[in-house]
């Protein structure tokens, strides 16, 4: 219990990070740590002190990662019309599912899009290697399932959420 407690917290303060930005973040826990030092404090006044230190809005960051029990479970397919003659870059239709019971997380994330066929680890050419860097998209899911069209150059071989190990979520295979 205390792992799953202590892991929980760990990661979702650093998706807060995230959200805010690291100026924001650590400027928001120095006034915390200061104005209540050696008094109670609680998630009220942890999400004050960052909406004040970022601008933001972040009851719902709050309420869904704090509140409630369970994670986001996703999956991700996706279609890519073949390219026309001389077209560089063509749609392709990412399709995002939350399949966790219960109503859809908002989930801000970045999207790795790589070319089929691109090498894990180009030590050769420039070319080799740009082909295997992945095209970055962000986007925010916020419904159980949704379509996203972003450009891309090139067939596509594989989506993967960025950073999906620093997130509280799993992604379905």
């Amino acid at each position: 219990y205390m792992g799953v407690v202590f892991n929980k917290g760990a990661c979702v303060l650093h998706m807060l990070r995230r959200q805010v930005g690291d100026k924001a973040f650590f400027g928001a826990l120095r006034t915390f740590f200061r104005q209540h030092r050696g008094k109670r404090a609680g998630l009220a006044q942890l999400r004050e002190a960052m909406e004040r230190a970022s601008g933001q809005r972040l009851r719902w960051f709050f309420e869904q990662w704090y509140r409630r029990p369970g994670s986001p479970r996703i999956s991700i397919g996706w279609r890519h019309p073949p390219r026309k003659s001389g077209q560089k870059k063509t749609p392709v239709y990412l399709e995002l599912r939350q399949l966790q019971p219960g109503k859809a997380y908002r989930l801000p994330l970045t999207l790795e899009l790589y070319r089929r066929g691109a090498p894990a680890r180009a030590k050769q050419s420039k070319a080799k290697r740009d082909k295997a860097k992945p095209q970055l998209h962000s986007i925010t899911l916020t419904q159980k399932s949704q379509t996203f069209s972003v450009p891309f150059q090139g067939d596509l071989g594989e989506v993967k959420i960025r950073h999906a190990a620093e997130l509280l979520l799993s992604v379905a295979q």
